[in-house]
């Protein structure tokens, strides 16, 4: 099947428009959906297991983007220690760490460590 008009790469995605601009107090990052439209059916399940999985069995990415995905965050576990969340895929020999804040629905992850913020909605 051919790519939408101004794609590319196998999986379809979009061209990455030129960066924001730069400067005192401006960080921005173009949206992962940009490059991979598809990446709002891309969800993250965290188990009581204390596992943390990525699930694009819904994402419509080709099968060979979805293997390599599941198989990146195929050992991912968190642990939450008062409000400091950490996950690892090395049994936290080495990991991320975040001060998770959650508000309804919303859960907000600001990295410890100058990783950004991170904002989930529950499904």
């Amino acid at each position: 099947m051919p790519s939408p008009e101004g794609a590319s790469g196998e999986d379809g995605g979009l061209e990455a428009p030129p960066p924001p601009p730069r400067g005192p107090g401006v960080n921005r990052w173009i949206p992962a959906a940009l490059h991979r439209p598809r990446v709002a059916n891309i969800f993250y399940e965290v188990n009581t297991d204390k596992t943390f999985r990525l699930n694009t069995s819904a994402s419509g990415c080709d099968e060979s983007y979805k293997k390599a995905q599941n198989r990146l965050h195929s050992k991912e576990m968190w642990k939450l220690e008062g409000n400091t969340l950490m996950v690892s895929s090395t049994n936290f020999a080495v990991g991320q760490s975040y001060k998770v804040t959650v508000k309804g629905n919303q859960m907000t992850w600001v990295g410890t460590e100058g990783q950004g913020t991170l904002v989930y909605q529950r499904k």
